[in-house]
């Protein structure tokens, strides 16, 4: 049986028409797929083959190959390659704040030692039929494949999705090497797992005509309310699995003012009466109390889990991530118009305007393929 993890959002928007052109022909005896760094002496290439595959032997994948992309390597959805002009951006933003944070921390060898042997770049949207689109997939510790490169940009939001996304399906490939304790990570919040992690209790749903707000006076949404039962996004209730990568990822990811922010209103609820509550929507048939607690409780055993599996420091790990982070364009305000890598500068093409995004809320499920 082969693990594949995928990452994905929740999608509130409607109306998007699909269209593919599926190409199944099978390779004739004349195909010749090259082995090693190919020699194309584009900017492109050679970036990603000093800051990858030279340190890491990590092959990035952004050229079309009918063998990468297309219908007939994921019989779910199709694959485009990115915008050439799009690619070092994105990956300058991989390099900085996923990479170097655990050369600094864990060392080369670690990440050489726990790498995926490629990085595949898709452009465009990856659409589900559940009403989400996925983000990210790791695939047996081989290969993780990123979406939406091309649609980055100048979007904060849309740079924060990105590398959440990496780092946590690094963290799958991680707890391939080295399994965590699966019903001592859970045990705080059995019963709150579900598949349906993606539907808002209806007295919180925002599309109501007597909506309830937040106290902080906005729409609840499914992150909001994940919150208030312990999870640190709607997708942590998937299962044991996502809620372990998303706890490591979210603080991996997140500034630690804003966990504090996060925190603060959760406890905010926890020291109201219930019919306080009740004028916020949580009726208490859909609140339980607790939730500061159980999201501390599961970020001490990741912390756990890494130093007693690879001698780690993860609240070191987190603080070199958040200052990585910080100096990195795309996480603040954008990205320049040039990169400058080994004394010579790369061109981008990215506009200023910012990409309208459809769905708020990212997540991930895992599917068992045989």
């Amino acid at each position: 049986m082969k693990n594949t993890y995928v990452r994905i959002l929740s999608l509130f928007a409607f109306g998007f028409v699909l269209f593919s052109c599926n190409n199944d022909d099978k390779l004739d005896n004349q195909s010749y797929l090259p082995e090693g760094p190919q020699t194309s002496e584009s900017e492109v290439d050679e970036y990603l083959y000093k800051t990858f595959t030279e340190p890491y032997n990590m092959r990035v994948h952004y050229k079309w190959d009918r063998n990468i992309y297309g219908s007939t390597t994921d019989n779910t959805r199709n694959l485009n390659p990115p915008r050439k002009e799009n690619v070092i951006p994105a990956f300058e933003m991989v390099n900085h704040v996923w990479l170097k944070t655990y050369d600094s921390v864990a060392g080369k060898q670690f990440v050489k030692d726990l790498r995926p042997m490629s990085l595949l770049a898709a452009g465009g949207y990856a659409f589900n039929e559940n009403g989400t689109r996925t983000l990210g997939l790791a695939s047996g510790g081989v290969q993780i494949t990123l979406y939406e490169v091309d649609y980055l940009r100048t979007n904060v939001e849309s740079a924060k999705e990105f590398i959440h996304t990496i780092q946590h399906e690094y963290i799958h490939i991680i707890n391939q090497k080295e399994e965590f304790n699966q019903p001592n990570f859970g045990k705080m919040n059995l019963g709150d797992y579900t598949p349906s992690w993606y539907q808002l209790e209806t007295t919180l749903d925002p599309r109501r005509p007597s909506k309830k707000l937040q106290q902080n006076g906005e729409d609840w949404n499914i992150n909001a309310y994940a919150n208030v039962l312990g999870f640190v996004t709607g997708y942590s209730r998937s299962n044991i699995i996502e809620d372990f990568a998303e706890v490591a990822s979210y603080y991996l990811t997140t500034k630690p003012e804003d966990v504090t922010k996060m925190l603060d209103q959760v406890r905010s609820y926890e020291n109201m009466t219930q019919a306080e509550r009740d004028r916020y929507g949580l009726t208490v048939d859909i609140y339980k109390p607790g939730g500061v607690q159980k999201i501390l409780y599961k970020y001490e055993l990741v912390k756990e889990y890494f130093w007693s599996k690879f001698k780690i420091d993860f609240e070191e790990l987190v603080r070199v991530a958040n200052l990585n982070a910080a100096s990195s364009p795309m996480l603040n305000g954008g990205v320049t118009n040039t990169i400058t890598f080994e004394k010579k500068t790369y061109k981008t093409s990215f506009v200023t305007e910012d990409v309208v995004r459809h769905c708020q809320l990212h997540a991930d499920v895992e599917l068992q393929l045989k």
